[in-house]
């Protein structure tokens, strides 16, 4: 029980430090300095207030510590906002079962689908999958090219241009922060398609219309496999290995252009 009560808390203040954070810079982008200082500054107090109220002062300075360290991350790190979204997508489902719901641990990664039960068939099914989905994108990405309706390179010319770290990111704790939050998270609430045209608009980061169906048509496969066989586990192994080998082919093409 009290492991239990040491993981919520922690839980909660990594959601408070990240979410927060992510606030804050929308707030700042949007209004006046002087208006943006004050709202933040409200913004945090009134939320720290109740968290102080609810699980006391240590879990407080524990969520004020949070969201300064996330901020100083956010000002130093280039692509922080991106890392921090990532991040966000994996504890907010976390935070909403066991803070809002008062779900257990156990229940809660039963919920998403992560069990341990046949993990290797699982990881197998996910590695099969995700040739047949790469097969399917990438035709589906030359007809819309070939038809006139994006530009060659366009996307591959922003990947060549990231850090080593975000491209490794990409294919490790992205797809199972993505997973946890669209699969194990949004799939049950809102069904496979609007569950996947979020996830599809998610990645509608270039303005790319075959980057959008790609991830609409890969979060259609992902949340099929879910439903399938009842783990997240095919899905998440599919989409890192999708991930990868994508970001292999756009430096190919990047190199060539």
């Amino acid at each position: 029980m009290q492991k239990e009560r040491v993981l919520r808390l922690l839980i909660l203040i990594l959601s408070f430090g990240s979410l927060s954070t992510i606030a804050s810079l929308i707030i700042r982008s949007n209004l006046p300095p002087v208006v943006s200082v004050a709202t933040i500054f409200i913004f945090l107090t009134a939320i720290i207030v109740e968290i102080i109220k609810r699980y006391g002062k240590i879990a407080g300075l524990g969520a004020a510590l949070s969201y300064l360290l996330f901020a100083i991350f956010s000002e130093y790190v280039a692509y922080a906002p991106s890392l921090m979204i990532s991040f966000s997508l994996l504890v907010l489902p976390f935070f909403w079962n066991m803070e809002v719901k008062k779900a257990s641990l156990g229940k809660t990664l039963n919920s998403f689908g992560i069990k341990i039960d046949k993990f290797w068939w699982n990881v197998a099914f996910g590695l099969l999958a995700a040739v047949f989905i790469l097969i399917l994108t990438e035709l589906e990405s030359i007809t819309i090219v070939y038809l006139g309706f994006d530009t060659p390179g366009a996307v591959a010319k922003v990947i060549k241009s990231l850090p080593l770290y975000m491209v490794v990111f990409s294919f490790t704790f992205t797809p199972i922060a993505e997973e946890v939050f669209f699969r194990g998270f949004l799939l049950g609430r809102i069904g496979i398609v609007l569950s996947s045209l979020l996830f599809a608009l998610a990645h509608f980061t270039y303005g790319s219309v075959a980057e959008f169906a790609v991830a609409f048509t890969a979060g259609l496969a992902f949340a099929v496999m879910k439903r399938r066989s009842g783990s997240l586990i095919p899905a998440i192994t599919a989409h890192a290995l999708f991930n990868f080998v994508t970001v292999l082919i756009l430096y190919v093409v990047g190199a060539s252009l």
